[in-house]
């Protein structure tokens, strides 16, 4: 029985993954015909995505076919299968790149061996926390709106009821997010040049611009009270601008681009 459970365009290429028997855990099309990837993983694949530049798998595997010890989460470059962080302890259900990051789900108490509670955030060279996490097994992830939503079998998350669903807007600040006084965008909407005051300047502020499916579209400094945001070469659409300092005033605010 086979059974396709994520799909991810990569390099021109339709992946397919789940439990795939006789053509390998992970399949591609290439137009013509479904061809196993030269490295198989070692068990079923819940979760497939692209993460800068790169083929991240996710599921409930201990190994490959090359020299990589792999635990339930690996990254391909195309030629081999590694190690991400360590890995988890449990089995990862799903995975999202969002921003700079990638955010994994799943049965997951520990990842690159220190406790989480089943969600966890991969900046690119570890593991981190995300609010404490939530209360049971994270079972998918999606960005949107420049958040990124988890759903799952929990009913908290940190010290707040929820019912089977969260969102943050970036791991650790998600829920001290603060009123958009801080800063003023204008005009908006507009065709994409924007003006923002900082209500709140220090020289440690920083500002992200993000789509509306959570990518990163422009990551700067701040360093005067007043700046000008061109978007105009973006397509149109909603965007979202957020403002952080190390005071830990954050903030953040729809924007329109027409």
């Amino acid at each position: 029985t086979r059974s396709v459970w994520s799909m991810t365009e990569w390099n021109g290429m339709l992946y397919a993954a789940g439990y795939l028997n006789t053509i390998g855990n992970i399949s591609y099309w290439d137009g013509n015909a479904w061809n196993a990837l030269n490295e198989s993983l070692l068990g079923p694949i819940n979760s497939i995505t692209v993460h800068q530049g790169e083929l991240f798998a996710g599921g409930n595997f201990s190994n490959s076919s090359g020299p990589n010890l792999l635990n339930n989460i690996a990254r391909y470059d195309g030629s081999s299968w590694y190690d991400v962080g360590g890995g988890t302890d449990n089995s990862v259900i799903s995975l999202c790149s969002f921003g700079t990051n990638l955010y994994v789900a799943g049965n997951i108490n520990f990842a690159g061996g220190n406790p989480m509670n089943y969600v966890t955030c991969w900046d690119n060279s570890a593991f981190i926390s995300m609010d404490n996490g939530v209360s049971d097994v994270a079972r998918s992830l999606y960005a949107f709106n420049a958040q990124l939503f988890c759903g799952g079998d929990f009913d908290t998350i940190g010290n707040l009821v929820v019912s089977g669903i969260a969102s943050w807007t970036s791991p650790g600040i998600g829920m001290d997010e603060q009123s958009t006084s801080a800063f003023v965008v204008f005009p908006n909407p507009s065709s994409g040049i924007f003006s923002l005051i900082n209500n709140e300047f220090s020289a440690d502020a920083t500002i992200s611009i993000f789509s509306c499916t959570g990518q990163l579209v422009k990551h700067f400094a701040m360093r005067s009270k007043e700046i000008s945001i061109d978007l105009s070469e973006e397509p149109s659409g909603i965007y979202v601008v957020m403002f952080e300092n190390q005071s830990g005033i954050f903030a953040r605010q729809t924007l329109i681009v027409h």
